[in-house]
């Protein structure tokens, strides 16, 4: 920017010197016309009187001079006029005929001698042999046959230099006494002056010095004034543009370092005349990600880089997300190949981005190999969880199914006894086989229940948090029932009822497992309370309640048994941290990591009066809109 003020300062200066030049050297130009238009009307005014002396002696059919010492009779006139050549006086004076030309000749002769100009008549077949026209009067003559009416032309004479001006002399009546082969009108000959130019070129020459140096004088000058009223100015547009261009040069940097130091892999792709993806540029990171010097990943395309099982799908995402100029960003999961063959899983975050000369996506490249190994770590802890939580519950399903399992054998020996005593009656028949029907179901019930949860969830879906929290109170009646502690579920809160649907998005059995830990914890909590004598058996009891706020879904789990130690209250979230003597310190870490880090919610927890809550927010979903990890796409 600092180049283009410059170039328009120094375009400034450089006009505004064109144009007083310009000015000038019209100026000198007008001088010169002006010196000229001075000596051509010095030829014109010469040349007048000349021709009015002629006409003069022209209209006294010539005059008579008195003879001086080396005055000849003219023999031409002579024999024309006779005796009328010469005349004498009284006195014996004689006095010779001159003529017009013959007058011209004289005064010629003189001016030549005492005169401020020289002249002469000149024709092509004169009388008198001195007349006859040279190289520059012959061309002139024939120029005035041709119609012009003056001619000119600058030479020197004895070193000196003169204006040549020459005008025609058209044949009048009076002439062809002398000239009898002429016609009036014709042009034979003419007058050549010489006009002496020296002092008015001097003159010129002086001006057009003083001009020159004037005319830079002036321009210096104006360039003086347009920097010193410029300067100002320029100096604060250099002041500006200075810290614009500082400005950008650190935006630039910080730019390069942010480009080259995040943690992510970024690559610039670009689309050519045929459609193919190119690499424009990437950072230091893809470069680290992919084992490639960044001048090797320039000249490669996308397809080189991709996995052969994701290759087109990649691509093909890629290229519609191209084709749609999508506002918003798009996410994929991929595998790409590095340098050595090794697959690498990315997360890519594709961007449109739609610059002066092209248009690009920018795509971040997150390498989440580690992600899928925690994640899979996590998937077993989530099981072994399970596992764990269901072993303690083993015992109680006995219990649970004991029941319904001694009524179908009471209804089996009924039956048998009376068919052996062949007593049909089909009421009864019925009735029994419809409380069978009824433990079977309430037992298949148990089993996909057990089965469902023991299931590990693949994808995130839209579920209902309230009948998955029953499924879980379902669960665990039994074990709660043992050590008889009262659960409640409450899906109200204050006077305002929640009898609709909770859906939320996310894993379903997740989140019945984080809910199954927090109420296993509360058992738990509460048997050790009774076990300190804090609490007497029977005393102690579990409250949940399902309700909204702000935009938000709550659920909370309050039990009455050990209190958290002052200051843990975040301290239980960490992994291996439990304030029970025999506990792991997993279940709570894994429920933070699944609420606060898989569906975009929160958990905590609190002493309050008479116990301890611990609060779920979780957002809720419209089911408008998919149900995905941001939508992402896996190829």
């Amino acid at each position: 920017m600092l180049d283009l003020i410059r170039k328009y300062v120094i375009f400034i200066y450089v006009f505004m010197t064109l144009i007083l030049f310009a000015v000038f050297f019209a100026f000198g130009m007008h001088l010169s016309s002006s010196s000229h238009e001075q000596l051509l009307d010095r030829g014109r005014t010469f040349l007048q009187e000349i021709v009015y002396v002629r006409r003069w002696v022209s209209l006294h059919g010539g005059i008579y001079v008195k003879r001086q010492e080396g005055m000849i009779p003219s023999p031409h006139l002579e024999k024309i006029f006779g005796n009328g050549s010469s005349i004498r006086d009284e006195f014996g004076n004689e006095y010779l005929l001159r003529t017009p030309a013959m007058v011209t000749h004289e005064v010629s002769d003189l001016a030549n001698i005492h005169g401020a100009f020289a002249f002469r008549m000149a024709g092509l077949l004169p009388i008198n042999p001195k007349n006859q026209a040279d190289d520059f009067e012959t061309a002139s003559i024939e120029r005035f046959r041709a119609g012009e009416m003056e001619t000119f032309l600058y030479e020197k004479r004895d070193g000196k230099p003169f204006f040549r001006y020459m005008a025609p002399l058209p044949i009048e009546p009076t002439c062809v006494r002398c000239h009898t082969n002429y016609v009036p009108g014709e042009i034979h000959g003419g007058i050549s002056i010489w006009v002496p130019a020296d002092a008015i070129l001097n003159d010129l020459r002086s001006n057009r010095q003083f001009l020159t140096a004037a005319s830079a004088i002036t321009v210096v000058l104006a360039l003086m004034g347009v920097y010193f009223l410029t300067l100002p100015f320029s100096s604060r547009v250099q002041s500006r543009m200075k810290t614009v261009q500082d400005r950008w040069q650190e935006a630039e940097k910080k730019y390069q370092h942010l480009f080259h130091r995040i943690h992510d892999g970024i690559m610039v792709l670009s689309s050519d005349t045929e459609g193919r993806l190119a690499i424009a540029d990437v950072n230091d990171t893809f470069c680290r990600q992919m084992g490639y010097p960044r001048e090797v990943l320039l000249q490669l395309r996308l397809t080189n880089l991709v996995a052969a099982p994701h290759g087109v799908a990649l691509k093909q995402s890629i290229r519609e997300f191209f084709d749609q100029r999508s506002p918003s960003a798009t996410f994929l999961e991929s595998h790409l190949s590095s340098s050595s063959g090794e697959l690498i899983a990315v997360e890519i975050s594709l961007s449109f981005l739609e610059l002066e000369h092209m248009e690009v996506v920018v795509a971040i490249v997150r390498d989440i190999r580690e992600r899928k190994r925690l994640e899979e770590q996590r998937q077993i802890l989530v099981q072994q969880s399970k596992m764990a939580t269901m072993g303690q519950m083993l015992s109680n399903i006995t219990h649970q199914w004991g029941q319904p399992l001694t009524g179908l054998s009471l209804i089996l020996q009924d039956i048998k006894k009376r068919y052996a005593q062949e007593v049909a009656e089909p009421e009864h028949f019925l009735g029994q086989v419809e409380k069978g029907q009824e433990n079977i179901r309430f037992l298949t019930q148990t089993v996909r229940v057990f089965r469902d949860f023991l299931r590990p969830s693949r994808q995130k879906t839209s579920f209902d948090i309230a009948r998955a929290t029953e499924e879980v109170l379902q669960i665990l009646s039994p074990l709660l029932q043992h050590h008889q502690i009262p659960v409640v579920l409450y899906r109200c809160h204050g006077e305002s009822t929640l009898a609709r649907p909770m859906m939320i998005c996310g894993y379903a059995n997740e989140f019945k497992q984080v809910v199954l830990n927090i109420v296993g914890n509360a058992k738990d909590a509460i048997v050790m309370f009774r076990n300190q004598g804090d609490l007497a058996r029977g005393e102690g009891r579990v409250e949940l309640r399902l309700y909204e706020e702000s935009g938000k879904y709550i659920v909370e789990v309050f039990n009455t048994g050990t209190r958290i130690p002052e200051g843990m209250e975040e301290e239980i979230f960490r992994e291996h941290v439990s304030t029970r003597p025999s506990g792991m310190g997993t279940g709570l870490y894994m429920a933070r990591s699944i609420i606060d880090g898989h569906m975009g919610g929160r958990i905590y927890a609190a002493n309050t009066d008479g116990g301890v809550v611990f609060t779920l927010q979780l957002p809720p979903h419209d089911g408008t809109t998919d149900c995905g990890p941001c939508g992402d796409i896996r190829v």
